[in-house]
């Protein structure tokens, strides 16, 4: 992924593009870095053998969407905006991380919209129906 971005923001005219590759969720070496504006379609899918999470996050998991939501969360500015396409569970999902996770999006006011896309929208984003934003 890190090549086709890189050739991608080549051909759309940047010369020097900042695409870094490290694991954001068990890797604290960036957490301190934040963010006007974040747009994100992450994997959702968690590896075979589970995550490890580094300890810094707010919720405490080991699904791979919560834990992006709660990086993306974390690495905003004060005024930061972010879209991020995540899946169904974030919403819908009664276990304790997403639980705590969708507490965080209303009581920070992170949570500005939740739009549902009809499914086969896109075949990138099929079965992912929700973007925070």
């Amino acid at each position: 992924m890190v090549r086709l971005s890189l050739v991608n923001m080549y051909l759309h005219g940047f010369q020097t593009p900042k695409i870094y590759e490290y694991d954001t969720l068990t890797s604290e070496e960036k957490w301190n870095e934040t963010y006007d504006v974040i747009l994100a379609n992450p994997p959702f899918m968690t590896p075979k053998g589970g995550i490890r999470p580094h300890k810094r996050f707010s919720v405490q998991a080991n699904r791979s969407e919560v834990l992006f939501v709660d990086y993306i969360m974390e690495h905003l500015t004060i005024n930061g905006r972010a879209g991020v396409i995540v899946p169904e569970g974030i919403i819908f999902q009664s276990a304790n991380a997403y639980k705590a996770l969708r507490k965080l999006l209303v009581e920070n006011g992170c949570l500005f919209a939740v739009v549902s896309l009809p499914a086969g929208v896109s075949n990138r984003i099929q079965g992912l129906r929700h973007v925070f934003c």
